[in-house]
């Protein structure tokens, strides 16, 4: 097993696709299948299947995938460690975010740090909470910027960004909308539109609820803030969501924040990396573009 091996099959259990595959890598497809055919062999187990024209990674594949991108993240931070200067940091910097950080917090900072940093090859894994936490967890990221509850964790080292503020609201026609402020027991009856299980403010929203003995009507879960905020526009239910996501649509008037008077459902935004990880030009670079550059 080489370093080459490892780099096709990484790019290839994300492309899963042999030609594409090997446009990305400069190369043939002939030597992407080769390549693999011997990885394949010398580990006497298939790395992939091949349904048709679909591909698909196994078990066996999926496990080393994780040790793949652990062996070639440890590269890079090898050649990083030796070619690289604190002034003109380069390598490659992978950043795990829930979908709210990605959409709406991010984009600036991002903005700023490519053009400070123009050598520097960005990866951003969208993800939920959960699942961004574990690619940290796994070593398949080097920091996530999350929006949830203070972390203390010995393992990890944690910059707090500040508030993120966490509203409660309705289509803008909503009774509850006119009222000066409500509270859980308000809330008896409603159909409520949240993101999915786990989300930390969803947590403690229906922790409050669960306090108040309140048993809404129903519950929809949705994957996406995009869905929510349509669904709660169009009348179906009540949704809780981060500020900064709802703003344009609460200063439109498509949405009306009411205005919660029961437990806090403010949130912390926060970087975070494994105490363990080598700090290096590229992320000492990103941690001080977000002190010069808060994405507010």
């Amino acid at each position: 097993m080489d370093i080459r091996q490892l780099e096709i099959f990484g790019v290839l259990a994300h492309e899963l696709n042999f030609t594409r595959t090997a446009e990305r890598l400069n190369t043939v497809q002939s030597n992407v299948t080769t390549r693999i055919r011997g990885l394949e062999e010398e580990l006497g187990t298939a790395l992939f299947e091949r349904i048709g024209r679909r591909v698909i990674l196994t078990e066996s594949g999926r496990n080393l995938l994780t040790y793949a991108e652990r062996i070639l993240g440890l590269l890079d931070e090898a050649k990083a460690a030796v070619c690289q200067t604190e002034e003109n940091p380069s390598g490659n910097l992978s950043i795990g975010a829930p979908e709210s950080v990605l959409t709406y917090r991010l984009p600036p900072v991002l903005k700023v740090f490519r053009e400070r940093y123009p050598n520097v090859r960005l990866s951003l894994r969208p993800d939920q909470l959960s699942a961004t936490r574990q690619k940290l967890d796994d070593g398949r990221v080097d920091l996530i910027f999350i929006i949830d509850e203070p972390i203390h964790d010995q393992n990890l080292c944690v910059d707090d960004l500040g508030v993120e503020p966490v509203v409660v609201v309705g289509p803008s026609d909503h009774v509850l909308a006119r009222r000066k402020q409500i509270f859980g027991a308000d809330l008896q009856g409603e159909t409520l539109l949240l993101t999915e299980a786990g989300c930390c403010y969803r947590q403690r929203f229906e922790q409050a609820l669960i306090a108040a003995k309140v048993h809404p009507k129903s519950v929809v879960e949705y994957s996406s803030i995009e869905a929510v905020k349509k669904c709660v526009a169009s009348g179906m239910g009540i949704g809780v969501l981060p500020q900064i996501s709802v703003r344009t649509e609460m200063r439109n008037g498509v949405l009306a924040p009411l205005r919660w008077k029961g437990p806090s459902l403010t949130m912390r935004r926060q970087l975070v990396w494994r105490r363990t990880k080598w700090i290096s030009p590229a992320l000492a670079a990103f941690r001080k573009t977000l002190a010069t550059a808060r994405p507010e």
